[in-house]
């Protein structure tokens, strides 16, 4: 963290030196605007800034992470050969982020018959399941047919077990961020590994597992509405790859809105055997009163016996089919659609984006993007700790402070509540309400969009029947 402070009432003549080392203003025009308001006031005022670094893993905490840039064999080794760890040149023909990655094998393909693990022999301690602990990795895998990769866990002395899943087919070219749900193990001194077999087919092998940035993560899920992808990737993830976030440049060549948008790939075809979710963090539906819906834009391309379908499941259920399944295209235009969720309101749920390709790798095309994703009303529930409930009410400062076009706005009910988020200008007007609904305890984020509003100050209050509180927030234009 950087604390600056400087003055902000300077010579004209200095406006250009000043506008140049302004920290944190992200264009010119802000730039100028801020210190233009600068120059206009009759007195002199201090502005202190500051700067907060924040990690890749976004709001979530670090447990420990492994990028293989340095000395990989202090914490990792190889139990029965074929992992190695640097540049790749064959599969990817680089790694997720920096210079090197773990890898089956980094140049060529992989041996018949192996079955060997990339171990994690430092082990440690995984925190309470209310702080949510998670592994997160990147991962490019190809395998052939028989073969497969799986992210083994084991408990002290014990022997390795699976979790979650087998890794097989092809993740379609492309690395994407899977996480691994470390809960059922929280108090328990553990190793995680990352195991490859290949059957004894030598005809039959491809380029294998590609591994980069492992971390175990903590802290609430958050579920961003609305879903821009202008963040990344978030606490979204991939069941079994396909699932890239970022500027297409080959089907629409353009997104819906802004500059990303998620895909089964960004650049060229999907893979065959494709079969992967792109899953959403948990989040509550509003009440059905409120009339809760899920919308979003999308464009597709795909060819025969290939789909995509919007999927849905409360807590650890099963997921159930809600829109789709989508064939053939779109038309090479993007699209709006809606779904009504008044039949799951109250409920925690995920959503999933589900793609399917079939075995044909003649006939395959570009696939699916998705974009502006939105569970309207607007509001986003971080899930908190039973055991360490919030214990009062609180409105947060919105972040970001100052913002252009939106900002976020954070608030606790320590119990269920009539709650009233609503955001008035400087003479009182109302100039959007946020919430209006009977809330249950947690602790919840709303986003608020003020495109098309003019710049200026604003206020945002929170109510309830027993809890009033306001804030102030600026637009900058």
């Amino acid at each position: 963290m950087r604390l600056l402070i400087f003055p902000c009432q300077i010579e004209k003549s200095k406006r250009s030196e000043f506008q140049n080392k302004l920290p944190g203003e992200k264009t010119a025009m802000q730039r100028s605007t801020f210190v233009s308001q600068c120059l206009t006031r009759p007195f002199v005022f201090i502005c202190v800034l500051v700067i907060v670094k924040t990690g890749r893993a976004g709001d979530a905490d670090t447990l420990w992470s492994e990028t293989f840039e340095g000395d990989w064999t202090r914490d990792w080794h190889v139990d029965a050969g074929t992992w190695e760890v640097g540049v790749p040149t064959s599969g990817p023909n680089k790694p997720y982020r920096g210079q090197k990655c773990a890898a089956t094998v980094l140049a060529g393909t992989y041996p018949a018959n192996a079955n060997t693990r990339l171990i994690r022999h430092t082990s440690f301690i995984v925190p309470s399941a209310d702080q949510k602990p998670r592994l997160r990795f990147w991962h490019w895998y190809s395998f052939a047919g028989g073969d497969g990769g799986k992210v083994h866990i084991k408990v002290g002395n014990g022997a390795w077990q699976l979790i979650p899943e087998t890794y097989i087919n092809t993740g379609s070219a492309v690395w994407t961020s899977t996480l691994v749900d470390l809960s059922t193990f929280a108090g328990s001194t553990v190793q995680i590994a990352f195991h490859f077999s290949s059957d004894g087919n030598s005809a039959g092998v491809s380029w294998g597992w590609y591994i980069d940035e492992v971390s175990v993560i903590t802290s609430p899920l958050q579920f961003r509405n609305p879903e821009t992808w202008e963040s990344g990737l978030g606490d979204w993830y991939a069941d079994f790859g396909f699932w890239e976030v970022g500027k297409p440049t080959t089907g629409p060549h353009n997104v819906y809105q802004g500059q990303n948008c998620a895909a089964t790939v960004l650049a060229g075809k999907y893979h065959e055997n494709g079969n992967s979710r792109l899953i959403s963090s948990p989040f509550v539906v509003p009440n059905a009163a409120s009339n809760p819906s899920l919308q979003f834009w999308h464009c597709y391309s795909f060819s025969g016996g290939d789909e995509g379908k919007v999927q849905i499941r409360k807590g650890k259920g099963a997921w159930q089919t809600i829109l789709g399944p989508y064939i053939n295209d779109s038309g090479g235009v993007w699209s709006p659609v809606f779904y009504d969720l008044r039949a799951f309101a109250d409920s925690t749920v995920q959503i999933a984006f589900y793609f399917t390709s079939d075995g044909n790798s003649a006939g395959l095309s570009w696939g699916w993007y998705i974009d502006n994703i939105l569970v309207d009303p607007t509001t986003a529930v971080q899930e908190f700790s039973q055991g360490e409930p919030f214990r009062a009410f609180e409105l947060f400062p919105n972040h970001p402070n100052p913002f252009n076009p939106s900002t976020t706005i954070a608030f606790d009910l320590p119990r269920p509540s009539e709650v009233t988020l609503k955001i008035f200008d400087l003479v009182g007007h109302e100039v959007a309400t946020l919430a209006q609904q009977r809330m249950q305890a947690g602790r919840y984020n709303f986003k608020w969009d003020a495109s098309g509003v003019p710049g200026g100050v604003y206020f945002y209050r929170l109510q309830t029947e027993a809890f009033t509180q306001t804030r102030k927030l600026l637009l900058l234009r």
